[in-house]
């Protein structure tokens, strides 16, 4: 994303390309969602630190791969209030339709943020920016136990392409 693309979504946010100095910031965020995520299924789910270094941060804006949402605050502050980062495949087997699509892989926005069109705003963008790319689609997977977000998805367009389903193996022997 370059300066030409940043998009203004109001008098507030601003989305933008991420800074190495951003960080600690996006390190949060991505802290309170893997919070969630051990929340919704701590059998799959752990604490992990850091979830983003500077090094992996490097490569995605070197890729340009990534941005962030700012709130601008009076006397020029800035907050990080979300960040979301993709990368793009290609689908060709001799069983599918060859296939270029935008995987979107982290769309997180810091929790007291939420529900005021943030994730929409990072969609819109992302919708276009794949169209410019010359993509067919967006994918991208959601915690099934994450009602929210599927709900935020859903709203934005998204639909349910695939579902996966999973069976634990101690429970079969508790039922034999």
């Amino acid at each position: 994303m370059n300066r030409e693309q940043e998009s203004n979504l109001n008098d507030c946010l601003q989305l933008r390309q991420p800074i190495l100095s951003d960080t600690n910031a996006i390190e949060a965020i991505l802290q309170q969602v893997q919070g969630l995520h051990i929340k919704l299924r701590p059998d799959v789910y752990r604490p992990v630190s850091p979830m983003m270094t500077e090094e992996r941060l490097a490569t995605l804006i070197e890729e340009k791969t990534a941005l962030v949402v700012v709130w601008r605050k009076e006397a020029g502050e800035e907050t990080i209030v979300a960040y979301a980062d993709w990368m793009f495949r290609e689908y060709q087997s001799p069983t599918h339709v060859p296939r270029r699509v935008l995987y979107l892989d982290t769309l997180a926005v810091e929790e007291q943020y939420r529900n005021r069109g943030i994730g929409a705003a990072i969609l819109d963008w992302v919708k276009e920016y794949a169209r410019e790319k010359g993509m067919d689609g967006i994918e991208l997977q959601v915690n099934g136990r994450n009602l929210d977000a599927r709900r935020m998805y859903a709203r934005n367009g998204f639909r349910e392409k695939s579902v996966n389903m999973e069976l634990k193996l101690e429970h079969i022997s508790e039922e034999k």
